[in-house]
This record gives C-alpha cells, structure tokens and sequence, in this order.
C-alpha cells in the first residue's frame, strides 16, 4: 500500500488514465487503513463573512465522501495575543496571514486542511489525505499559502511555526506563502514532489 501511494503523482500524470479513473485510484487506495489526514476543514471566519467562495453548507457537501467537520477560525478559538508577532498582524489587517497561521498550529494539533481567500471546493479532497502534508502553489517558485494540509505532528509545518514566532519580525514575514518558501529553502532534508494538479507533496 506505501508503494502504491507513493505512486500517486505518477497516476494522476499518466495521460491514458483519465481524470475519473484516477480519483477512483486514489480513493480506493485512500480507503484502507494507514494514517490518513482527518477530514476536518479549516476556514477564516475573522472577518464579517468567510473568506472562501463555498460557504460551509458547501463544504459539508462537497469537501469529502464519508463527512467532514468543519470549524471556523477566529477570536473565540484562536488566541491573538499570545505571541507579538501575529498580535501586530491582527491589528494591522493582516487577517489572511493571521488565519493561515492559526490554522497551520491547528493542523499540527488535530491534522486537517485550510481553506483560505477565494478557495472553492471543486473535487472531494479524498485522495490528498495520504499526504504527510500539502501545499498548493501558482508557479514554480510562488507556493499559495491559501490551501494547505497535513497530518498531527507533522514536521514540515511546525519547523514553519518555528520560523515566523522565532524570525517573524527579523524576516519581515507578511504572508504564509513566502514562510513556506523560505522554510523549504533553508531546510536541505524535506523530500517533496511537485505534480501538475498545483500540490506540492511532502
């Protein structure tokens, strides 16, 4: 089954399986029983309305096959001042970044997956869930900090905690995208694959 999903990026790169067989692969694959990223869905809710195009009825209909628990992200669940860094964010508008960082230390509690600004569900995320962690980019060298997911405990995302609460203000971090990127810069030891279908896999 490791090998298998280990084959993953191959499957869905693989111009005779089409888009339809692909999934059902994966999903299929998905379904036996290894540690998987829960189906728990992270949204924005800091500002008046959330920040994703789906709204969370829509996500409870769409985000996965077999159910999801959606939670939203704000004041009551998250705490804004417990480090000066994202306290200053906060109060400078910067709630994007303050979301996406709320809910990467919620992924590394619970596992789970982030949607942020403007993100709309258009496929069950299923077969993401073999992933240690994910991430979503626009380019070879723009990693989108608006999508992302991963499984409890996971390394890669809290090595990107560390960074922006020990280096946030040196760095001059403003946003999740550019955190992830500097983090995988300077860390030589992450293995990851970059597939067509914009996820890049750790």
């Amino acid at each position: 089954l490791e090998y298998i999903k280990n084959l993953s990026e191959y499957l869905v790169e693989n111009p005779y399986i089409t888009a339809p067989k692909h999934i059902k692969l994966l999903n299929t694959i998905e379904s036996y029983d290894f540690q998987r990223i829960p189906n728990i869905i992270y949204v924005n809710g800091f500002g008046e309305t959330l920040s994703c195009s789906d709204t969370k009825e829509d996500i409870e209909i769409k985000a996965f096959t077999n159910g999801v628990k959606v939670i939203v992200l704000n004041k009551e669940n998250c705490d804004i001042s417990e480090n000066k860094f994202t306290e200053l964010n906060y109060f400078q508008g910067n709630i994007d970044f303050v979301a996406s960082y709320f809910a990467m230390k919620k992924i590394l509690e619970t596992g789970g997956i982030f949607l942020g600004r403007n993100m709309k569900i258009s496929a069950p995320f299923n077969s993401l869930r073999m992933n240690n962690c994910f991430f979503s980019y626009e380019s070879n060298t723009v990693i989108n900090g608006e999508f992302f997911g991963g499984k409890v405990g996971n390394k890669y995302m809290s090595d990107i905690i560390d960074l922006i609460e020990r280096n946030g203000f040196e760095l001059k971090l403003s946003n999740l995208s550019d955190c992830i990127l500097y983090s995988l810069l300077i860390n030589e030891n992450y293995v990851v694959s970059v597939n067509k279908k914009n996820n890049l896999n750790n």
